[in-house]
């Protein structure tokens, strides 16, 4: 599983999901500026997240928004 915090206040979670489930974690450091791609979990802006899993023959990803109510 890859989880994509999209640098947002997800990524305050982040210890817990790792505590619970094994996986991949990116973007993890809460910036508002959004550095690594665009807030909105949209395809559009998934593309270097798609691209890791991809890569790492990862089946199952969650993206989050940057307040985190959507995934």
């Amino acid at each position: 599983v890859l989880f994509d915090y999209g640098n947002g206040t997800a990524a305050l979670f982040q210890s817990w999901f790792a505590q619970c489930v094994h996986g991949v974690h990116v973007n993890v450091a809460v910036d508002g500026t959004f550095p690594a791609r665009k807030s909105e979990p949209k395809a559009e802006h998934l593309t270097h997240t798609l691209q890791l899993m991809n890569d790492a023959g990862i089946e199952w990803g969650f993206a989050w928004d940057g307040d985190a109510d959507r995934v």
